[in-house]
């Protein structure tokens, strides 16, 4: 997605599901804000957890 377009976690879901193949398909889509990231730009993936609540 880039900036300014928006989509809901269902929709992700059902793009995914019809465009990507089913071994790359993440079982959950969660939506957040930011993801951390090093001054590198590359993400801390060991930082990266599912939602709670």
């Amino acid at each position: 997605m880039r900036a300014g377009d928006s989509a809901t976690a269902e929709e992700l879901q059902r793009f995914l599901n019809e465009d990507v193949a089913a071994s790359k398909n993440p079982g959950h889509v969660w939506l957040v804000d930011a993801l951390p990231m090093g001054a590198g730009g590359k993400i801390f993936e060991q930082e990266v957890s599912a939602p709670t609540g």
